[in-house]
């Protein structure tokens, strides 16, 4: 609650007569925008919205990169048989479902400056541990833990944005921010192919 003089700088407010010259205002929404300020919309652009951008990105690189393993020998080299490959790339779907709603009411409760952040590590670091996997059980094993990371990223990142953006700022940073994946997908294969391209002894380029 909080008390004013001018009923006219809040929207979609309950307002109530306290005392002579004072009222209560109840779920009032200021009118003014960042739009208002341009340096500091400019600001906000530069800094959250790139950086969870690029962090965008490299979720849907790490998602999708299992396909370009493969290109490299990556079931030849675990010795997958039968239908791993598929198991692999379907199971990784479980955890990402289940483990979506429970992450973003985390992020609710704990902030995106924190939660968001934890996660990028957690599937960073997933990411990390596959060039370690020896077999198709301890690649699961990480699939599973890389889709639990990477479930409450996208809903947790634009919850986030609708904390510093109006509604009708957000459209256009949502565009932007969704288009980071596409660019991951244009350019992931690219990357892969310049890996696979690196030799070094004992180290396979899918790693």
């Amino acid at each position: 609650m909080t008390s004013v003089d001018d009923k006219s700088k809040y929207t979609g407010a309950e307002v109530f007569d306290q005392e002579p010259g004072t009222q209560i205002v109840i779920n009032a929404a200021v009118e003014k925008s960042y739009r208002e300020d341009p340096p500091i919309m400019r600001k906000m652009d530069a800094w959250l919205l790139s950086y969870l951008s690029i962090m965008y990105f490299f979720n849907a690189v790490d998602r999708s990169n299992l396909g370009n393993a493969e290109t490299d020998g990556l079931s030849k080299d675990l010795n997958f048989r039968g239908e791993e490959f598929s198991l692999l790339i379907l199971l990784f779907y479980v955890p990402n479902g289940l483990c979506d709603l429970p992450l973003n009411l985390l992020l609710k409760k704990f902030s995106g400056r924190i939660m968001l952040p934890t996660l990028m590590v957690g599937w960073g670091s997933m990411a990390l541990f596959q060039a370690a996997c020896k077999n198709f059980a301890g690649l699961l094993v990480i699939r599973l833990l890389l889709g639990a990371f990477e479930a409450g990223f996208f809903a947790g990142a634009v919850f986030y944005l609708t904390l510093f953006y109006t509604r009708g700022e957000l459209g256009f940073r949502i565009a932007i921010f969704f288009g980071s994946a596409l660019l991951a997908s244009a350019f992931s294969g690219l990357i892969s192919f310049g890996v696979f391209h690196i030799n070094v002894p004992h180290i396979h380029g899918w790693m």
